[in-house]
């Protein structure tokens, strides 16, 4: 009688892997019979159900379900190029034709939906984080991952964080400008200091000011701005040319500044039409060497225009000073607290 001659590698392969699809459609005690008898005919017989068995449980993760065809060829693919290095003409060959079946098959029309488990691990996309900064006397422009484009003024931080479903953006301190990429999927958030401005494509500023103020202005679009820990009645929406600042708790009414107002710092100037004289020194403060102590002048409606060069703040503090006749009642460190300049004697 003949010896028994071997199974050929590829016939074993099929042989076990159609039992495991067998009997994993339908479970049933002769199915999980027959596997059984294949497993126990030797050590390769054994290796291959569980080179198999791994193979399709990998698959059923990665890929949606696609019946046995699909997955044979995966299988066939991975089995195969473990022997790449003993024969590399035939394998080669033999994996050009694998691979653009697998990828007919996994990504024809056809495809059967994916159960809700394997979906929702489908949605679930990584964040990217990204930290940006400036220094004194320093400005930066940052085009994030999305094509959203960022300007840091002077000594000003953030965070980024975007993701498939959505962008948010930390301002820690400072002033930021924003051109938003659109993109109506993935809405576009900036938090300071408790306050969100959501957008989903525009252009706008963000002012996070020492004095725990957050200003926000529009230059083109449209935001809406909304205090986190406040009821749903404390929000804006603002429009081109209007602002809004959050302190102490609470939101002021929409006002509207030109947009040289809003954005020229970008270009080294602050521009002041008829601004608030306390608004315009808060604006003014971080360009300057001094924090400003303005507790003794709070009610002071004066107004302050012009143009002043950022990278001369102190000389254009000092003019402001001068002409809404403020002084210097008391100086500590780099603190200076403003008063109204006393009357001179004769």
């Amino acid at each position: 009688m003949p010896p028994t001659q071997p199974t050929p590698p590829e016939r074993l392969e099929v042989e076990g892997l159609d039992l495991l699809e067998a009997h994993r459609r339908s479970p049933s005690p002769e199915s999980l019979a027959a596997l059984e008898v294949f497993r126990n005919r030797s050590p390769a017989h054994e290796a291959v159900v569980c080179q198999a068995e791994r193979f399709l449980d990998l698959s059923k993760q990665l890929y949606r379900p696609r019946r046995a065809l699909s997955r044979a060829l995966w299988f066939r693919l991975d089995l195969w190029w473990t022997r790449f290095a003993e024969n590399r003409v035939a394998v080669t060959a033999s994996l050009a034709v694998l691979a653009g079946a697998a990828v007919f098959w996994t990504f024809s029309g056809a495809l059967v939906d994916a159960p809700p488990a394997i979906a929702e691990v489908e949605s679930v996309a990584p964040v990217a984080e990204e930290t940006f900064g400036t220094g004194w006397r320093e400005q930066r422009e940052v085009v994030l991952s999305d094509g959203s484009t960022v300007w840091l003024g002077w000594q000003s931080e953030l965070d980024t964080e975007l993701s498939a479903t959505q962008r948010t953006v930390t301002l820690n301190r400072g002033i930021a400008a924003f051109r938003v990429a659109p993109d109506s999927d993935r809405p576009f958030f900036v938090n300071a200091g408790g306050v969100r401005t959501t957008v989903t494509g525009t252009e706008f500023v963000v002012n996070r000011q020492r004095a725990g103020r957050v200003e926000v202005a529009v230059l083109e679009g449209q935001v809406m701005v909304a205090m986190v820990a406040a009821p749903a009645a404390s929000e804006a929406t603002l429009n081109a040319s209007q602002t809004v600042s959050v302190e102490d708790g609470g939101m002021s009414a929409v006002s509207r500044r030109s947009l040289d107002e809003i954005g020229q710092w970008r270009d080294g100037m602050l521009v002041f039409d008829d601004r608030p004289l306390l608004d315009a020194l808060s604006e003014l403060e971080p360009y300057t060497r001094y924090r400003l102590d303005t507790t003794e002048i709070a009610g002071y409606s004066g107004l302050v225009s012009g143009v002043f060069f950022i990278d001369q703040a102190d000389e254009a503090l000092v003019t402001i000073l001068e002409t809404h006749r403020l002084e210097i009642g008391h100086a500590a460190g780099n603190q200076l607290r403003l008063r109204f300049a006393r009357p001179r004697r004769p």
